[in-house]
């Protein structure tokens, strides 16, 4: 029998092995628990081959085993909740203990004692939750949802968490609804987006932006128990660096439940505010019910025992008031007058000696050249001449509302609705087949539909955009009992993240061209633009449709393979697991043209910065009145598809040394892929690569994959060797006290898409242009952005691509070749748990993980001059005087001292 067992496992091991090799979904972690013990009798012999079963008191679910030669026995895969526990041998009498309580990914143990009598007698035991954790040695802490979570206020802008209750747990800092809704939850110090979530075992993290996993969470009231497992995870979980959060949700029971609950918030029941004593609007609801029981057909099916529903329907909203200050452009400074900048103060003397008053604009057209270098006049009285102002301008700024407060600055008041609309539906029906077979579904979509970016400025000028995201989770899982000490455990599941977002029709339909006679445009949408710094007047507000819109789809196939064996004091556990992160992003950015002003133009030529003798002259909104703009781009439409394959295998075992002694032990193998494009349609910064438009220097585009014009080579090279072993010690050394240990090598994730957007490349090349030289435009209002289509869409494969004729502009994106390493955390902790009452558990416990290969960005500066360049230049890098004159522009005149000249021609 123990040969033809052992066959099973092998089979069944290579049959999930080969499953994760062909499967085109991808496979997770279990969310089950878990209860065993030692059977006895009254003399202290261990009892092998006695009947075990377990029951589910709410679903009458039941699991059977058999304990093993050595007394053991172990009940896995289980789903949290409240369980019955019966043993019955032959010659001793029957043995209940009821309300034993199993947790999330958790080891619940109990001991049986058998007496000695007819199994017609019984003995019951009620049990109270134990406190103690005798059975492993993971960092973790569980919450029943309906508990704790639920009584948690209702956050101020947010639809209600299960992430919500993390900050009360040691070694988490951080909230779960963070700027903008993304969660800053840190784990033991750990990056903010390194942790993962898990719901029924399916792992729901973002795989755009982890932090934003908030848009595809589950309602708390389907949610029964989260477990949060901070350090020295078993073996089964990886591919995680920070904290691995583990939901399990509710299923239906033998009797017919149901609730209803709304929460909610207005400004009528806040204290006034300070000073001005009014209460902003406030209007936020988070109402819903939920239902569940057994599935009955009247006169046609019973589903007691048998088949389960639960269902939960939740529903957000919230319309505020965005009710802020902009500053907005004066009558005075719509006609082109800035005297009102004018401070008085004298900045100092240009090179012609005339004073350098603060905040003067100068007029470019005035440019000349004193002592070789290049010097404008101010405009009269800092007033533009209304002949000068550019009529494209004029025509822009006659969209701009009127000011209500009269002041230069903060002198308009954005109040509108920010409507923000949530429905987050979810179902879950559980089908018990007999005491062998059992098979679960969950399905849950979290439906978000809101304003992006919203402001309160009209159409066409105003960048609001209209989203919507709704997100489906699906899950399936199946157990089946092959023997009592063997366990099969499979599933498989799927997660659609759609998001929508586009400016509004009168901003994403409009036609510049005959609207602003301003050509260039790529597609419709009124051309975004930014005015710079706002601190005098002006305005303080980029506009137009700064995004374009985008469609984006992020799928993420996950499932499970793994099988149990208990055998002895050992409980072997086997499996593996695949996933694909998937990102696809149509997106129309900046297809209506970007135009960037800054004071540069309206500022000194000479001095090559708009910052002197500690405050400023030119301004920015003067440079876009002259239609001059620092700097502007025009895209095509990009559609990339990016895709990223995560597998993961491991061995572990539960070795029960002692009644007393517990060891885990195991090992796991992750391998990732890095993020690719599927067709290999981006280029990126070859730094050995020849420039063929910088006259043959090095550092000119590269693109993946083989063939003509591409490097045969990949962005970046996954790591083959991401082995982690995995140990913890759990040892009653008395009756109520526990001391834990463990160690680990833990791999993390490899980077995410994080909202990948620009793919300048094949296919997809932005057209820029910007100032060649201080105070000369990149582009102006008169002439529009002029390029050919191939300037957007080709050449392929072009090592010049960049940088375009006449601009210094460079390659956009650099990959770091170690991108596809994942992060690496060795795990340890020591942990004392002693019981002083049947209620009060006093832990104590130190944490440690020391990590590598964490990402980061700025680590490395590649544009950064070696010291070899500065050598050759003739400069000491080592000496603080030719330190302070690399940091000199040139209008300090130590350039020019040291023999150094502008590497551009003057005006």
């Amino acid at each position: 029998m123990r040969t033809q067992v052992k066959e099973a496992f092998v089979r069944v091991c290579l049959v999930a092995i080969a499953a994760i090799l062909v499967a085109s979904v991808a496979l997770a972690q279990t969310d089950r628990g878990t209860i065993t013990g030692t059977l006895a009798d009254s003399t202290g012999a261990v009892v092998p081959g006695a009947s075990v079963q377990v029951t589910n008191t709410e679903t009458g679910a039941q699991y059977d085993t058999v304990t093993t030669g050595t007394g053991n026995y172990t009940l896995a895969s289980l789903v949290a909740g409240n369980y019955n526990l019966t043993v019955a041998v032959t010659g001793f009498k029957k043995f209940t203990q009821e309300g034993i309580q199993v947790t999330v990914a958790q080891t619940a143990r109990v001991d049986v004692t058998l007496e000695v009598g007819a199994i017609s007698d019984a003995v019951t035991i009620t049990a109270d939750a134990p406190l103690l954790k005798t059975e492993n040695a993971d960092q973790s802490y569980e919450i029943a949802v309906n508990q704790r979570i639920d009584a948690l206020p209702l956050p101020p802008l947010y639809v209600r968490n299960p992430l919500n209750w993390a900050g009360f747990v040691p070694g988490v800092v951080g909230n779960a609804n963070g700027a903008a809704g993304s969660s800053t939850i840190k784990v033991n110090g750990s990056p903010a987006t390194s942790y993962k979530v898990m719901v029924d075992g399916q792992d729901i993290t973002s795989s755009i932006d982890p932090s934003h996993t908030l848009e595809q969470q589950p309602g708390v009231e389907m949610m029964q128990e989260v477990t949060l497992q901070a350090s020295n995870f078993a073996a089964e979980f990886g591919q995680v660096r920070g904290g691995l959060f583990n939901f399990t949700s509710k299923s239906g029971t033998n009797d017919v439940h149901g609730s209803a609950y709304s929460y909610f918030r207005n400004e009528d029941l806040n204290a006034s505010g300070p000073y001005t004593h009014q209460d902003p609007r406030t209007r936020v609801e988070d109402w819903g019910f939920t239902v569940g029981g057994p599935v009955y057909i009247p006169k046609v099916y019973n589903g007691r025992n048998k088949t389960f529903f639960f269902f939960n329907w939740e529903k957000y909203q919230n319309v505020s008031l965005a009710a802020t200050y902009i500053t907005l452009p004066t009558a005075a400074m719509r006609a082109g007058n800035f005297s009102s900048v004018l401070t008085g103060r004298t900045l100092g003397t240009d090179i012609s000696g005339a004073p350098i008053l603060e905040n003067t604009i100068y007029d470019p057209t005035t440019a000349h050249t004193v002592n070789g270098q290049s010097v404008t006049t101010p405009f009269p009285g800092n007033i533009i001449p209304t002949a000068r102002l550019n009529p494209t301008s004029v025509k822009i700024q006659s969209l701009f509302p009127t000011p209500q407060l009269n002041q230069q600055t903060l002198n308009w008041e954005e109040t509108c609705g920010t409507p923000d609309n949530r429905s987050l539906p979810a179902f879950k029906i559980d089908q018990n087949f007999g005491v062998k077979s059992k098979l679960s579904f969950y399905w849950s979509e979290y439906d978000y539909e809101s304003f992006g970016r919203p402001d309160c400025l009209p159409q066409p000028i105003s960048v609001v955009t209209t989203r919507s995201i709704p997100t489906h989770t699906y899950r399936l899982t199946y157990d089946y009992t092959v023997t009592p000490t063997f366990l099969v455990h499979l599933g498989a599941g799927f997660v659609h993240y759609y998001t929508s977002a586009f400016p509004v029709s009168q901003v994403n339909n409009y036609d510049s061209v005959s609207q602003l006679g301003l050509v260039g445009a790529n597609g419709p949408g009124f051309p975004a633009m930014n005015f710079g710094a706002a601190t005098l007047g002006g305005s303080s507000v980029s506009i137009g449709s700064t995004n374009g819109g985008a469609n984006t789809i992020a799928d993420k196939p996950t499932a499970v393979a793994s099988g149990t064996l208990v055998r002895g004091n050992h409980t072997y556990k086997a499996g593996g697991e695949f996933r694909i992160d998937t990102w696809a992003n149509k997106t129309q950015a900046n297809i209506q043209g970007t135009w960037t002003f800054s004071p540069n133009e309206t500022g000194l030529p000479y001095l090559a910065t708009s910052t002197v003798g500690g405050g400023s002259v030119g301004y920015g909104y003067a440079s876009f009145l002259l239609g001059q703009a620092d700097a502007a781009s025009v895209s095509p439409v990009q559609a990339p598809q990016i895709r990223k394959n995560s597998w993961g295998f491991y061995l572990q075992d539960t070795w029960k040394v002692t009644h007393k002694l517990t060891l885990d032990y195991g090992i796991r193998y992750d391998y990732q892929d890095p993020y690719h494009e599927i067709h290999n349609r981006i280029g990126w910064f070859g730094p050995t690569v020849a420039n063929p438009s910088a006259g043959g220097l090095l550092g000119g585009m590269q693109y993946a994959g083989n063939g003509a014009g591409q490097c045969n080579c990949q962005l970046a090279y996954a790591y083959k060797y991401a082995i982690g072993p995995r140990l913890g010690v759990a040892w009653q050394a008395l009756p109520k006290t526990v001391v834990r240990g463990g160690f680990g090598v833990v791999y993390g994730t490899t980077p995410n898409s994080n909202y990948f957007s620009s793919a300048n490349g094949v296919g997809w090349n932005t057209y820029s242009v910007s100032s060649t030289s201080f105070g000369l435009p990149g582009a102006t209002f008169n002439q529009g952005l002029i390029y050919s289509p191939s300037d957007l869409v080709g050449p392929l494969y072009s090592p010049g691509l960049y940088p375009a004729k006449g601009q210094l502009s460079p390659v956009p994106n650099w990959i770091d070749p170690n991108g596809g390493r994942p992060p690496r955390v060795v795990q340890w902790s020591i942990n004392v748990q002693r019981e002083v009452t049947n209620d009060v558990l006093v832990e104590a416990a130190y944490v440690g993980n020391r990590s590598a290969w964490d990402q980061a960005t700025t680590l490395i500066d590649i544009n950064a001059l070696t010291p070899q360049k500065i050598a050759a230049a003739g400069l000491n890098i080592n000496s603080a005087t030719d330190r302070s004159l690399l940091t000199s522009t040139f209008a300090s005149g130590l350039p020019q001292a040291r023999g150094f000249q502008v590497p551009y021609a003057g005006y």
